[in-house]
């Protein structure tokens, strides 16, 4: 079978998702999953310099990324969030040039993060993971399976604010303290 291409016109409109299902504080934790079973990884090198790989996710509109070295092995993870702790910019006032900082100086190492086990996801609702990410301060949260050897996705706040309430967001950063202030059950991580 030969496929014919066809040329656009230049009025065409971009195709949302159409979803008849309302995601509520109630739904499922797994139905705000970003899930690596289904889609890969957003990765970046260790060895990109941070001020490159800050501009690189700000223009794709990516908040989090999975940090590997040149074997492709994880390393730890890095987030826009990472480009405004007090420490990144003390690092960045301590070098003469901006790309002398790495990603490896900047992201969170893996052995200094939390994750969530895949079955207690399954069983929480997403009231549930903004009570833990609230608890522990995060705005992101892997989860693990077969006892934490591999990672298999995670939550993003961000994300979360737009299944909830995707019109109120458009062009500007959510404020999760309305999102936070969920009463749920004690944090599952």
């Amino acid at each position: 079978m030969i496929l014919e291409l066809s040329k656009m016109r230049g009025d065409e409109r971009l195709q949302w998702p159409h979803t008849d299902h309302r995601i509520s504080l109630d739904s499922p934790a797994t139905s705000v999953l970003v899930d690596f079973r289904r889609n890969r990884p957003l990765v970046i090198e260790s060895s990109l310099d941070a001020y490159r790989a800050q501009q690189f996710m700000q223009k794709a509109h990516v908040s989090f990324k999975m940090v590997i070295d040149e074997d492709k092995h994880l390393l730890g993870v890095l987030s826009l969030d990472d480009f405004e702790r007090i420490d990144f910019r003390l690092r960045v006032s301590s070098v003469y040039r901006r790309d002398a900082l790495v990603v490896a100086e900047v992201m969170q190492p893996l052995d200094t993060l939390h994750a969530l086990p895949l079955e207690q996801v399954n069983n929480s609702s997403i009231a549930d993971l903004l009570n833990a990410l609230s608890l522990y301060e995060k705005h992101h949260c892997l989860v693990t399976e077969e006892e934490g050897a591999t990672i298999v996705g995670y939550f993003s706040s961000v994300d979360i604010a737009n299944e909830i309430i995707p019109d109120q967001f458009v062009g500007k950063s959510p404020d999760f303290s309305s999102l936070y202030g969920v009463p749920g059950r004690s944090p599952p991580c």
